[in-house]
């Protein structure tokens, strides 16, 4: 299997030799490479895996561990994703139904000296039972967190569900007197019940739009082409990145929904940093309005593009805005001085 192995990442690579010991993300790999590594060992090998294990085992030799063992180890709660030096340090929480390869883009753009870490909902690998509520994700998550870093202050940051996560975090922490150096939420919202009818109007007016025009480019498609080929689709709203989605994944997706579709937002009172999408589609328009009954301090920035492609397209943009943020912390926040 060590060699078998070997051969696919030199070919997925373009390496002629890499080292059994040398970490995946140091010799070229990226999230994308990732997903073709992967689809090559189900091809070679007939074993389905997702790639989210190159970060539990990122090189030749720990993969070929992992493949032979019979019990595959349960996924990590955490994962360091950006190594630096400053505290503290900075948490990441994941869209609906995604995971941390997500952020692959915007991690490659920020500038921070902040280790970043990602957070997993539970449930990937197959092994639990993935959480169906965002307060049942908060818990799991402030476990995680505990472990990495038990006091004060706290950086979270959360896109879409994650940042509803992040939220119930923060309620926790705060709740519990710990101190929120900074809460972003990436556009980020509640159940669509809790806006204003205006921005609900909205938001079935922009879909409905979208929908007829994807009908009407469908029915052009096929009249230049004949008919649809079945099968061929590789990105979608759930699949953004191609990642090929395992069973355990599709479980976590549908938990997820339910998660989304119960969540009751509560008032909030220290401040978030919302960061919204240029280009509204599926969402609010206006988040001060959805937000207001729940926070005093939203503090809004926008960032081009529309919900998906602020982690892809425009996933630079994003990161200038987040690295901007966390030079902004105080100085006595980042050397370790804060009072907590």
């Amino acid at each position: 299997m060590l060699d078998t192995l070997s051969t696919i990442w030199q070919q997925v690579l373009g390496k002629k030799r890499i080292d059994v010991d040398a970490n995946f993300f140091d010799v070229g790999g990226n999230a994308w490479l990732a997903i073709e590594l992967f689809r090559e060992i189900e091809r070679v090998t007939g074993r389905r895996l997702s790639p989210l294990v190159i970060y539990q085992a990122p090189t030749i030799a720990s993969l070929t561990t992992f493949l032979a063992a019979s019990n595959p180890p349960p996924f990590p709660k955490y994962l360091l994703l950006k190594p630096r030096d400053l505290q503290p340090p900075v948490f990441l929480m994941h869209g609906l139904g995604g995971n941390i390869m997500e952020f692959f883009g915007f991690l490659s753009h920020l500038q921070s000296r902040h280790p970043v870490y990602g957070l997993q909902a539970r449930g990937t690998d197959g092994l639990e039972e993935p959480c169906s509520s965002v307060e049942g994700m908060a818990k799991d998550h402030l476990e995680a967190i505990k472990l990495v870093q038990s006091r004060g202050p706290y950086i979270l940051i959360g896109y879409s569900l994650g940042g509803l996560v992040a939220l119930e975090m923060a309620r926790s922490l705060s709740e519990a007197a710990e101190h929120i150096a900074l809460l972003v939420m990436i556009d980020s919202y509640p159940p669509l019940r809790y806006a204003p009818l205006s921005q609900q109007v909205q938001v079935y007016s922009r879909r409905a739009g979208d929908y007829a025009a994807r009908l009407f480019r469908g029915a052009a498609s096929k009249t230049l082409h004949g008919s649809f080929q079945d099968g061929s689709r590789t990105v979608g709203p759930d699949n953004s990145l191609g990642i090929p989605f395992t069973p355990a994944m599709l479980r976590v997706q549908e938990a997820s929904t339910k998660a989304l579709r119960d969540y009751q937002p509560r008032h909030y009172a220290g401040r978030i940093r919302f960061i919204r999408a240029g280009t509204p589609l599926h969402f609010p328009d206006d988040p001060p309005k959805v937000w207001t009954k729940f926070t005093d301090r939203l503090e809004l920035e926008t960032v081009p593009g529309n919900h998906h492609e602020l982690l892809t397209t425009h996933c630079d943009g994003l990161a200038a805005v987040i690295s901007r943020y966390l030079r902004e912390l105080p100085g006595e926040i980042v050397t370790g001085s804060f009072p907590t």
